[in-house]
């Protein structure tokens, strides 16, 4: 869209618009993620053959998934077009050192594969350019290198990829050890299985994780806060609970008033 008046507020007007831009996408493919059209891509992220062979036709999916994405990178470019009034075929067309590994950098760091990891990224990714760019000048490819060797090394998965962190935990009653040394990950936007014989422990560290019981050594995050020291009602209001294996509800209480608690 061509700016309607004069140059006065004409960055105002394009910063509500890209803000507004930005809250369409994110409302899209947060609903997006919630169809069956999400899940097949996912399915297809994770293990294509497989998507495949159960049905799913991923060359459509894939065909379609980028249209979407080419869709809202036609709108981006017509912002930044109107914004700059003029664009520079290498500047757009393939701006490997510029945007390219700027947006790959940004949904690395926060974790790509989730909603708010980009967002998160981006955030802190132009927080620390735009701090390079300004009183470091001259060092800032520089900086660009030491963040994505950070990304590689520290935050292979992203700051936002896992909600909960299990290392090294260990339970014993008595003479009989349930956990030793367990860990395990949780990511975001992922249903995580336990799998074990009966007596393994599995119960065990459930309970450990969401407050039960303490544990005996080990560490428990979630959202990246230490909870190991918590009881159960602190890490209820952080929202972090736990269902029983068998159906518990409340005899005296109607479906409604069980759900209210």
């Amino acid at each position: 869209p061509v700016y309607p008046g004069s140059g006065d507020g004409k960055s105002e007007f394009f910063y509500v618009l890209c803000f507004a831009s930005a809250i369409a996408t994110f409302a899209f493919l947060k609903w997006l993620y919630t169809t069956r059209f999400g899940l097949a891509l996912n399915a297809i992220r994770d293990d294509e053959d497989k998507a495949e062979a159960m049905g799913v036709h991923t060359l459509r999916h894939k065909t379609v998934a980028w249209t979407i994405s080419a869709f809202f990178l036609g709108i981006t470019g017509g912002l930044f077009g109107n914004m700059t009034g003029f664009i520079e075929p290498l500047e757009v067309a393939f701006p490997t050192i510029t945007f390219g590994i700027f947006m790959v950098a940004m949904a690395l760091l926060g974790g790509k594969g989730t909603l708010w990891g980009p967002v998160l990224g981006a955030i802190l990714f132009h927080i620390i350019k735009e701090t390079t760019w300004t009183y470091f000048l001259g060092w800032q490819w520089i900086a660009l290198g030491v963040i994505s060797i950070v990304e590689v090394v520290f935050f292979p998965q992203g700051i936002m990829t896992n909600i909960i962190e299990v290392e090294g935990v260990s339970k014993s009653y008595g003479g009989v050890v349930a956990n030793h040394k367990v860990s395990m990950e949780v990511p975001v936007g992922r249903i995580t299985g336990l799998i074990g014989p009966n007596g393994s422990g599995k119960t065990t560290l459930f309970n450990s994780v969401v407050g039960y019981q303490p544990i005996d050594e080990g560490s428990i995050k979630f959202k990246g806060q230490e909870i190991s020291k918590m009881n159960v009602q602190q890490i209820a209001r952080l929202g972090l609970l736990r269902t029983f294996q068998q159906t518990r509800i409340y005899g005296n209480m109607n479906g409604v008033q069980n759900m209210l608690i």
